[in-house]
């Protein structure tokens, strides 16, 4: 059970819950001051807030932050584990349906389908992230070094196997690469 990292899941669940309530009430406060200093009465700011918040914009901007700190409490879930990032990540989305789901309220369909279906994934890919940043941009540039190579080799027409030891990357930590391309 160590692959479990409870300190980690709930931080990575309170980095998306709190950050979505927080951000959303700051975003309505925002809007309701600004509001005021037109003129505006509080009814009226609260009937455009609920009519903005059921517009096909409104709930895009809504799923977006909402998502973005999905994606955050999922990093921040990978982040703190020592082991299996992932998993841990996965299960800040999991948390994140089941409490979904005891706090629902009148939602459009489409919103409450991908509040269902799309906190896993979301989730997982801030675990993803935390942990392949560095190695992603190392393969990029890998790759991108060996194929200059080959595209180098094919254009001077050489009909000669490239040196294997140019092509071992011993340099790449935890991971050897060796690859072998004929002309």
């Amino acid at each position: 059970m160590n692959r479990l990292s409870i300190k980690a899941i709930v931080i990575g669940c309170l980095v998306d819950w709190l950050g979505t309530l927080a951000f959303g009430l700051l975003f309505a406060l925002g809007t309701g001051m600004m509001a005021a200093l037109r003129g505006v009465s509080p009814k009226e700011t609260e009937l455009a807030l609920t009519e903005w918040y059921n517009s096909i914009p409104g709930m895009v901007f809504t799923i977006l932050y909402g998502f973005g700190f999905t994606l955050l409490g999922g990093y921040v879930a990978a982040r703190i584990s020592k082991a299996d990032n992932l998993l841990n990540s996965a299960l800040v989305g999991t948390v994140g349906i089941l409490l979904g789901l005891v706090i629902i309220s009148e939602t459009p369909q489409v919103v409450f389908f991908l509040s269902i279906l799309l906190p896993i994934p979301v989730s997982i890919l801030g675990g993803f992230l935390q942990i392949n940043v560095i190695i992603i941009m190392r393969l990029l540039i890998t790759r991108l070094w060996l194929l200059a190579i080959y595209l180098f080799s094919l254009h001077h027409s050489t009909n000669r196997l490239i040196p294997s030891s140019i092509l071992t990357l011993g340099w790449y930590p935890n991971i050897r690469l060796a690859l072998r391309i004929s002309a």
